[in-house]
């Protein structure tokens, strides 16, 4: 009923701003190309601006369907533009450098895409959005480094996306939206935190992932619900997540740094309950950090609580020879220079699946001598040089599908 409700209060407060900005105006009905003059007309059906310059819609203050804009180098001629009731696309516009022209736009009806125009910077021309009926997507544009000019933006009936977007380094500017659908905060290659989210609740799924250089969730100490699956991948801790009290699905946390200080800070930052619940996963991308993950199992009697991706930058798994079993996956990819699994010796049960992929120099098995059952699938493929299975002979049961295949000789 909640979430019902708040959609309806987001129409609602729409549906007011449309009565209060478009009264008796003189309607044309049918698409509108930028070509077409329509100077002097109020209110315009589907309108496509796709050209170099929107100057034959000056006067257009409403919208009644959808508006996209696409290779266009301004969006000078829209200044008086409002309202648009259906959804606004801002895509693939190269030349475009700026938003500027939108500056009176107070709603959009539907959803908000800003998507692949490399030459902007900012949001600027958004200053005085304040609702959004369907998503915000803002994807994959190159240059931008600010949301700020969202400020006034209260209101969003739909999904938040932020992705793919190279040089953003703040999410400020969307502060103004405390519920949404779903979220997603992903392949932002220069974020570093999640500031300027104020996020206290989401209705479906959370996910921040692939953020290279994401080392902060500062950001999501408002947070108190998801009622969908949550995931996140960073680099610090967790200690953000403490106003956190439910999270109805799947709840995934992936370390990508210290796996010591992420994995104190699942028990000491989350509500039992929360910790109880949630899927660690660890990534191991050089040997110090395979270390850690040694030191962790042997606090822990053998068992590292979660999974372990091991990938890049590891020579020598040596470090895990306290490591006996494992709850989630063992994930071993993309290492150039791991030559031997020599340190995974004592490791008798997986309880997920197990990967060996594409570490072109691992030459054998060594190390999983012990190994006698995996509760998932048993992938190894795309090793060069590996030339035997040997090391597998006590491997006695596999609960899922086994895929061996693009080794060397084998």
């Amino acid at each position: 009923h909640d979430k019902n409700n708040n959609k309806i209060m987001t129409k609602m407060m729409i549906v007011r701003m449309m009565l209060a900005i478009v009264m008796t105006t003189t309607m044309m009905s049918a698409r509108v190309e930028a070509t077409d003059s329509v100077a002097g007309v109020l209110t315009v059906g589907d309108l496509v601006i796709s050209g170099n310059n929107a100057t034959s819609l000056v006067g257009v203050q409403h919208v009644a369907g959808d508006l996209v804009i696409t290779n266009a180098s301004t969006l000078a001629g829209l200044e008086k533009l409002k309202i648009v009731e259906g959804s606004l696309e801002i895509r693939d516009n190269p030349t475009l450098t700026t938003l500027d022209g939108l500056q009176n736009l107070q709603c959009v009806g539907d959803s908000l895409e800003i998507k692949r125009n490399d030459g902007i910077n900012s949001l600027s021309g958004l200053s005085k959005l304040e609702a959004v009926g369907g998503d915000l997507h803002v994807a994959w544009n190159k240059n931008l480094n600010s949301l700020q000019n969202l400020q006034n933006l209260v209101s969003l009936g739909g999904n938040l996306m932020i992705e793919g977007n190279d040089n953003l380094s703040s999410l400020w500017g969307v502060h103004g939206l405390t519920r949404v659908e779903n979220a997603t905060i992903a392949s932002n290659e220069k974020l570093l935190s999640l500031a300027g989210l104020a996020l206290s609740e989401v209705k479906g799924d959370f996910s921040a992932v692939r953020n290279e250089n994401l080392m902060s969730l500062q950001g999501l100490e408002s947070l108190t619900r998801v009622d969908g699956n949550l995931m996140i991948e960073t680099g610090g801790t967790f200690l953000a997540l403490k106003s956190l009290t439910t999270v109805g699905g799947n709840f995934t946390l992936e370390s990508k740094d210290d796996v010591l200080a992420a994995l104190k800070s699942v028990d000491n930052d989350l509500s039992p309950l929360l910790a109880e619940k949630v899927k660690f996963e660890a990534v191991l991308n050089d040997d110090n950090a395979v270390a850690k993950a040694g030191f962790a199992a042997a606090e822990r009697g053998g068992i590292f609580p979660g999974s372990l991706r091991i990938e890049e930058n590891v020579t020598s798994l040596s470090d895990l020879e306290t490591l006996t079993h494992l709850p989630g996956d063992l994930e071993i990819m993309d290492n150039d220079n791991l030559i031997t699994l020599a340190g995974l010796n004592n490791l008798s049960q997986v309880n997920g699946n197990i990967y060996i992929t594409r570490n072109k120099n691992l030459q054998s098995l060594d190390g999983l001598s012990a190994l006698r059952s995996v509760g998932g699938d048993v992938t190894i493929d795309y090793n060069k040089k590996l030339s035997t299975l040997a090391d597998l002979q006590d491997l006695v049961w596999v609960m899922g599908k086994k895929e061996i295949s693009h080794n060397g000789e084998i």
